[in-house]
């Protein structure tokens, strides 16, 4: 269609010449379309391939799914820099036995414990999958994502920003399938 309305008319062009601007401008419409629908339409495929694996991985004996807790105290701990603004209260933020953090939190950061303290019990991350990298990690840290069965999109992001994005698909799906990880319902 795209030959017949941009390309040389017949009149112009001899049989061989004719051939050959046909065989090059199909190649060329075949690429096109290899890279504009094809190569998007299998990037899809795979994810949603990648997805259903994910989600059909057993999480059950994930301890904040079986509501095992290491203890009744629990703290949340947020991001912001004015935990620099406040009192060193890192040995008492350790003290909990449960210590949530977000995101890309820094814990690791020397002088910061002082007062943001080191314990992490539970790393809640969105899609960015911050566990992942290695200035975020905490060994033993039971890992939650946020909103990760709440749409197609949504749980896309996370081997689209990591996988895709940083060219981490292994790691990222060898994360996401880690029955240890969960997930808000």
């Amino acid at each position: 269609m795209a030959w017949r309305r941009f390309g040389p008319s017949r009149s112009a062009l001899t049989d061989q010449g004719v051939a050959a601007a046909c065989t090059t401008a199909h190649a060329l419409a075949h690429v096109g379309v290899a890279l504009c629908v094809d190569r998007a339409f299998a990037w899809l495929v795979f994810l949603a391939h990648e997805l259903i694996e994910v989600l059909s991985v057993d999480r059950k004996q994930n301890r904040l799914n079986e509501g095992r807790l290491h203890g009744p105290r629990v703290l949340v701990v947020g991001n912001g820099p004015s935990a620099l603004d406040g009192e060193q209260l890192g040995d008492r933020i350790d003290e909990f036995d449960e210590v949530v953090r977000f995101n890309n939190f820094q814990t690791k950061v020397a002088g910061l414990e002082k007062w943001v303290g080191t314990k992490t019990t539970v790393h809640f991350s969105d899609g960015v999958l911050y566990p992942t990298y290695s200035e975020y990690h905490v060994p033993g840290a039971t890992i939650m994502l946020s909103l990760f069965v709440d749409r197609l999109m949504v749980s896309g992001t996370y081997y689209i920003f990591r996988g895709a994005a940083d060219l981490q698909q292994k790691l990222t799906a060898t994360f996401l399938k880690d029955p240890d990880l969960t997930w808000i319902d």
